[in-house]
């Protein structure tokens, strides 16, 4: 488990150090003048393309528009017509009404006149037909006023889209000549403040700054520490001072003075000397 684990940490950043080293180079890349002209040569061309297949699509809707609206008209032509005849047939039966009443026929005998029943037929058929084109002029007067409404909107975008690539078109040498600009400052500082932009040496020199430090921080910490040993000797000289002046007053007190110590010192010496050095010989 725990092998498998570091080995999946271990793609892991191998991983992300390959991503890093990408997105380092993607960047260098974007600050070269010719790869920014280039990218926006690039992006202009696919923006006209793609305009030029939108204009496509607004021509199509277009022609599919034009063709709506002559359907439109003929379908109102056609409504006028049929109403004409229409007209006529009931203009007709009226006619034919006032010839059959002069004959003194009564009302059943009229509508079943033959006459009466042909033009009441058409009259009726005519009327049908009329009232299904008219319920289609309907739909397509409505088809015809959101197809207006939807080119409208895709002119205005077709329009804006050009606006658009026109400011690409007057950017590009803009932007080449800022990156440039740019460079050329940036290099122009570095040398007036003598900067080196050498990663490599910056992180040398940050090395050495921390070495110093780290010196200076030893040699401040051997002075304190010599410092300390300093004052523990002086403080032992001290005190060893004070104790030999407490037992010479001591001393003094009982009439020990310091030639009567010598001399009881001497004399004790000399008796404890063994017997070869008397020159007293047995």
């Amino acid at each position: 488990m725990g092998f498998w684990s570091s080995i999946g940490r271990w793609l892991g950043f191998k991983s992300a150090q390959a991503a890093g080293s990408v997105d380092r180079a993607s960047e260098k890349l974007a600050q070269d003048p010719t790869v920014l002209s280039f990218s926006y040569d690039e992006r202009i061309r696919e923006t006209s393309r793609s305009i030029n297949h939108h204009m496509e699509a607004v021509g199509k809707m277009v022609a599919i528009q034009s063709k709506k609206e002559k359907d439109l008209r003929e379908i109102k032509d056609d409504i006028e017509k049929k109403i004409k005849i229409m007209n006529g047939a009931l203009a007709m039966a009226q006619a034919r009404v006032k010839e059959l009443q002069a004959a003194g026929k009564s009302q059943t005998e009229i509508m079943s006149d033959a006459a009466m029943l042909k033009h009441q037929g058409a009259y009726t058929d005519l009327k049908s037909t009329v009232a299904e084109k008219q319920r289609r002029q309907a739909e397509l007067e409505a088809d015809i006023d959101n197809g207006n409404k939807s080119i409208q909107a895709e002119q205005r975008r077709l329009l804006d889209r050009k606006r658009g690539l026109d400011k690409l078109r007057e950017e590009k040498p803009e932007m080449v000549a800022r990156l440039i600009n740019a460079q050329q400052q940036i290099e122009l500082n570095s040398m007036v403040a003598g900067i080196e932009t050498d990663n490599e040496s910056a992180e040398r020199l940050r090395m050495v700054k921390d070495g110093v430090a780290a010196i200076e921080g030893k040699a401040r910490a051997s002075a304190v520490l010599a410092e300390t040993n300093t004052k523990n000797a002086e403080a032992d000289y001290l005190e060893f001072a004070q104790q030999t002046q407490a037992q010479t007053e001591f001393a003094s007190l009982l009439g020990l003075t310091a030639a009567t110590v010598k001399k009881e010192d001497e004399a004790k010496g000399a008796t404890e000397k063994p017997a070869g050095e008397t020159g007293v010989l047995n």
